[in-house]
């Protein structure tokens, strides 16, 4: 679980996910404690041209670690090429909360007491200079008596480290040396220092939650994270701020209690049927992946709050869509006369298959179809419906699939 030893290694090791053609998610697991191992072993190449490249290398994925730039422009342009779009909408920078924030003020005091200071310290003293620290080596070298002394006292270790790597990363400062390398201020880094230019940074917004919420909610902290990276996929296909399509306590809700059907999302806070209509489908088949992913999740019972039991009572959007079936109207058709999502009405459909609903399963799938998945899904023990679709190249649908699914599991 080391830090990979430069971005060819974490290329590499990030590439062995996914080729398999199913979703890939990958984690680099980062620590500044593992720098210091891995310059160990590179202290002890002998070749001065090999040891000072595998520095450079190391710093470069120290970098890519460490600020919040999107990972797909950095990989690219690592490797000499330039992504032109502003958000990948896949890796974490891009679909997290995130917020500009205005760090100058901050930026200079760090700036000020590196140009105090002659250049010739680390980021470690220069951090120990603005808070304020008692240190041996600050009255060693009478670091007490600096003007920017204690300037940013009020501020944790963690919080000056992320202002340093932000003016490394936005070119503002820049390492020099080998072991112990001092901070040089940059051209553009003057700039900012004097006054003339701004500087922002990219932070991400953690939900914060009242201690009511917390009591009530605990949402499965896994699911939550997926959901939430659903949401802000939604939000830029939307170009709606994040909170207009679920808000923190409804996610925290479907994390807790799981629903899968139409009757038990409208039981979750936030949820009447018109986010149910827009948004419904994908959240609800984000919840069944995950359960299907983890089968003995235990479901706690979802407390029914009076004014969701009247809403319930009133609105059963399932059984409207089987009366639609049972009318004689296709998936398709039940879809566009309901202003629906196919995929929200496969779900109803789905459900009243299970539920034991007269349904004629040869208007949904053909005997074909049926036979064909229902012996896979028999032989193979597969209930993950991607897996169903990729063997079948794309012959069987999502939606066939899961009509067969739920058919062969109503058998059973």
């Amino acid at each position: 679980a080391d830090l990979p030893k430069n971005i060819e290694s974490y290329y590499q090791e990030t590439g062995r996910s996914g080729r398999d053609g199913e979703v890939a998610h990958c984690l680099l697991l980062f620590g500044r404690g593992d720098i210091p191992k891995i310059r160990y072993f590179i202290d002890q190449i002998e070749n001065e041209t090999e040891k000072a490249a595998a520095i450079v290398k190391l710093n470069s994925v120290t970098r890519f670690a460490s600020q919040s730039v999107c990972r797909r422009k950095q990989l690219l342009a690592y490797f000499g090429e330039t992504y032109e779009q502003d958000n990948c909408a896949h890796c974490d920078i891009c679909l997290s909360d995130l917020k500009k924030v205005d760090i100058t003020t901050e930026a200079r005091m760090v700036m000020s007491a590196i140009m105090r200071t002659g250049e010739r310290f680390g980021a470690g003293q220069i951090i120990d200079i603005v808070r304020g620290a008692d240190t041996k080596r600050i009255r060693r070298y009478m670091h007490h008596n600096l003007k920017t002394y204690g300037v940013g006292k009020n501020k944790d270790k963690d919080y000056w480290r992320f202002i340093i790597d932000e003016l490394i990363a936005q070119d503002k400062l820049i390492p020099e040396g080998e072991r112990y390398p001092s901070m040089k201020i940059s051209e553009k880094g003057r700039e900012v220092l004097f006054g003339r230019e701004k500087l922002y940074a990219i932070i991400r917004e953690t939900p914060v939650l009242t201690h009511e919420e917390k009591e009530e909610i605990e949402g499965n902290p896994k699911l939550m994270e997926r959901l939430k990276i659903l949401r802000k996929k939604i939000s830029i296909d939307h170009k709606v701020a994040p909170y207009i399509v679920f808000s923190d306590r409804s996610l925290n809700e479907m994390a807790c209690y799981y629903p899968t059907t139409p009757e038990s999302f409208l039981r979750i806070a936030g949820v009447g049927e018109k986010k149910l209509s827009s948004y419904g489908a994908d959240f609800m088949k984000e919840i069944i992946v995950y359960l299907e992913e983890y089968p003995l999740t235990r479901i706690p019972d979802k407390p029914v709050k009076k004014e969701l039991k009247e809403k319930s009572k009133t609105i059963k959007t399932m059984d409207v869509s089987f009366d639609l079936f049972s009318q004689g109207l296709a998936p398709d058709e039940i879809a566009r006369k309901r202003g629906l999502a196919l995929a929200t009405i496969a779900v109803h459909l789905e459900q009243c298959i299970l539920k034991g609903y007269e349904i004629d399963i040869n208007r949904l799938v053909t005997p074909e179809k049926l036979k064909i998945v229902g012996d896979f899904l028999m032989n193979y023990g597969v209930r993950k419906l991607t897996p169903i679709v990729d063997f079948f190249s794309g012959e069987v649908s999502f939606e066939e699939a899961r009509f067969v699914r739920a058919w062969i599991e109503r058998k059973e």
